[in-house]
């Protein structure tokens, strides 16, 4: 999901307050109902809740007894159309819906000479 993201000169939605969630998930909720991708992961080290670009996390909206690693290997979090704006921790491998964004770094960037 993330090369995706990449090859299209953005990143996976990253979501820093309540707002953003409740926007994002309305915005996907209007064209799917499937779970998609946030640039979220604790891959480096469990249990440390890191967005795309090392950035700490600051707001979450995981859903009750989330994140939990069920299984073990849940080390990407999708945002759960059918579970009212609310995150799940589940394998990097499974499917959702990749949701890139262009952050204004990356557009001065381009806009660049």
């Amino acid at each position: 999901a993330e090369k995706v993201c990449t090859h299209f000169n953005a990143r996976l939605v990253v979501v820093e307050t309540e707002a953003e969630n409740t926007a994002v998930w309305t915005m996907v909720r209007a064209i799917t109902h499937h779970d998609y991708w946030l640039g979220l992961s604790d891959e480096s080290v469990e249990g440390r809740w890191r967005w795309t670009g090392d950035q700490p996390l600051t707001f979450a909206g995981w859903h009750s007894g989330e994140p939990n690693d069920y299984g073990g290997g849940e080390d990407c979090a999708v945002a759960r159309t059918r579970r009212a704006e609310s995150w799940n921790d589940q394998s990097c491998k499974s499917k959702a819906v990749v949701l890139c964004e262009v952050t204004s770094d990356t557009m001065l960037k381009k806009a660049s000479p």
